[in-house]
């Protein structure tokens, strides 16, 4: 199996400060090309011409909401080993099965849990390719 150069991570998310947030946090691993979408539709276009590792999304993502797309992406095969988070900017204490049922690998809301959130994306990109992570930054 012949690794990529680079990891690619979509950001599908419409909250400019959650977007902010996110890159921080993602801007701290080696070998990563971060590819940022603000609507549902945005987002399946970049999913099927890009072949992402990563895909982060927002759950109420505007015009097709993270559920249904995550759903609509493992309907694919070659998504099978892609990394799918879900998260929400509200905290309404979510029922997890539907999320798991439609495909979610993790689930984060308010207020995020950024060293959770980095130990879940830390393992998964060691486990996909050697990466060196920066120093820790503030946000």
């Amino acid at each position: 199996m012949i690794k990529k150069m680079k990891l690619k991570i979509i950001i599908a998310e419409w909250e400019s400060s959650n977007k902010y947030i996110l890159k921080k946090i993602l801007e701290r691993f080696q070998n990563i090309e971060i590819i940022e979408v603000n609507n549902g539709y945005e987002a399946w276009d970049v999913i099927i011409s890009e072949d992402p590792d990563i895909i982060i999304l927002d759950i109420f993502l505007e015009k097709i909401g993270g559920i249904k797309l995550t759903r609509k992406i493992r309907q694919f095969d070659k998504f099978r080993n892609t990394l799918i988070i879900g998260l929400s900017g509200y905290n309404h204490n979510m029922e997890l099965k539907p999320l798991s049922d439609a495909g979610f690998d993790r689930f984060f809301e308010n207020p995020l849990d950024i060293r959770l959130l980095e130990a879940t994306l830390s393992k998964f990109i060691n486990n996909s390719q050697a990466v060196s992570i920066k120093p820790k930054i503030k946000i």
